[in-house]
């Protein structure tokens, strides 16, 4: 022992701290023996920690029928069946409240991802939760919760369709000199307040004013399907700049690509152009539906050109390969020299030698996120990439040097690099004869800006004929 340390005992009184535990009263409220209450003590009630679903009339009743059957004896079977069957009920009422917390969770979570990136693919949003949380949702699911989310987002289709009015109105407000013309279906009660929508006419005012300054006469035509829930198609009109990148002019939305409906959209183009139904304007497609026809009837002394990438795919669908190329060997040799000198002399209208619909292509690959949008949602999609292209063009305008656009310059260069391979020939007046390598031979009229390749008249450019000789010419004022 620590004699230096040593504690003595203290006498302590018991009594001092007897406390008489009333275990009968209910909520165990601690009482003083001596009568002496605290104010301050307060009495815990533990009812106040029980569930939520414990305070329920039904939940009382089952857990006072469960405490008095406990009293009895364990040899009832039926007490036994009757004690599982309520445990049984309580857990699967637990389950299911439980699965619909998780199933609202799900949702909520798929709305923020839709939200933040609306073209989200059903795919992704299924492996998001198989990593994150562990949790397999049926494609079914996602899709129905994906689906109740870009409602919600993008509202609802057929209210924007109310909205479609005040929408035009205003798009004509800020956007001078555009036209927007709206189609509707005949109502048999002419005092009906509403209308049913048709179709729709869009031609921006600065588009139309640049076109008509300086661009080619050549338009290409095409539509693209809707994706919404209501059927319709994008009808679009879409030419060249001055760059060869593609220039939209005009855009609508119809509710099926047929005659009435293109014949529809090229009366309100012709009228935006000033072109009459003598104009020879040229326009390049596909086999579209109606199309043709409404070209006939519209503009009957235009050019209708078919895009041949086209024909070729839908030739070789048509036959096989070994018929294909039998069938394309007959058409070639049956085309005759005049024929051909007509078909070159049509092309010349538009000073181009497009002969694929690609500018039409690349347009509807560009709004083809918008396309499922509502109608006022599209709408605005496509006007709005049209002006970030304008903006993007004339950034591009200020980087370029010299009095050509970039593509110009370039097919020029390269003309010119070639061009000094040949040797032209002065044969009298204002001809040359262009003599290659290859002893091939082009004549070449300085006067009326010709060349026998018909390159020079079919783009504007000079091809390396004239290069040549305009080569020749300098060397000899």
């Amino acid at each position: 022992m620590d004699v230096d340390n040593n504690i003595q005992d203290v006498d302590v009184d018991i009594g001092d701290f007897t406390l008489n535990v009333e275990s009968d009263v209910e909520g165990y409220c601690i009482n003083v023996v001596h009568g002496h209450e605290p104010e301050d003590m307060e009495v815990i009630n533990n009812e106040e920690f029980e569930s939520l679903d414990e305070g329920s009339d039904q939940d009382r009743e089952r857990r006072a029928l469960i405490k008095n059957l406990r009293k009895e004896k364990r040899s009832n079977p039926e007490s036994d069946w009757f004690i599982r069957t309520l445990n049984q009920t309580h857990t699967c009422l637990q389950t299911r409240k439980l699965r619909a917390c998780t199933a609202s969770l799900i949702s909520k979570k798929i709305f923020d991802q839709v939200e933040a990136n609306p073209y989200i693919p059903l795919r992704a949003i299924q492996d998001h939760f198989q990593k994150t949380y562990q949790v397999g949702v049926s494609m079914d699911k996602v899709f129905r919760a994906k689906d109740k989310a870009r409602k919600h987002i993008t509202s609802d289709y057929t209210k924007q369709y109310e909205l479609l009015r005040d929408y035009v109105l205003e798009l004509q407000a800020t956007n001078p000199d555009t036209t927007v013309k709206i189609d509707v279906c005949f109502e048999p009660n002419p005092d009906s307040p509403t209308r049913q929508f048709r179709r729709i006419y869009v031609c921006l005012g600065p588009l139309k004013k640049g076109f008509k300054a300086c661009l080619r006469d050549l338009l290409g035509f095409d539509g693209a399907f809707m994706k919404g829930p209501f059927p319709g198609q994008v009808l679009s009109a879409v030419g060249l700049d001055s760059n060869n990148g593609i220039y939209p002019l005009a855009y609508g939305i119809v509710e099926s690509e047929n005659t009435e409906s293109w014949k529809w959209f090229l009366d309100n183009l012709g009228d935006d152009l000033d072109l009459g139904r003598n104009s020879n304007f040229t326009f390049i497609s596909d086999i579209q539906k109606g199309l043709h026809t409404a070209v006939e009837q519209i503009f009957p002394n235009a050019e209708h050109r078919y895009c041949i990438r086209h024909i070729h795919d839908n030739m070789r669908k048509r036959w096989r390969q070994t018929e294909y190329r039998d069938h394309l060997w007959r058409c070639a040799s049956a085309t005759t020299i005049p024929e051909f000198e007509h078909l070159m002399k049509e092309f010349r209208r538009a000073v181009s030698d497009v002969l694929i619909s690609n500018m039409c292509e690349v347009f509807n690959g560009k709004i083809e996120k918008g396309r499922d949008k509502p109608v006022i949602g599209c709408l605005e999609f496509i006007r709005e990439y049209l002006m970030k292209r304008i903006c993007n063009v004339m950034k591009e305008m200020k980087k370029a040097k010299g009095p050509l656009t970039p593509t110009a310059t370039d097919i020029l260069a390269a003309r010119k690099t070639i061009a000094s391979q040949y040797i032209a020939r002065w044969n009298g007046g204002d001809k040359y004869q262009v003599t290659g390598a290859l002893q091939d031979q082009h004549v070449v009229d300085v006067r009326n800006k010709t060349c026998t390749c018909r390159k020079w008249e079919l783009v504007g450019i000079p091809c390396r004929h004239a290069i040549a000789t305009l080569n020749e010419m300098s060397k000899d004022p």
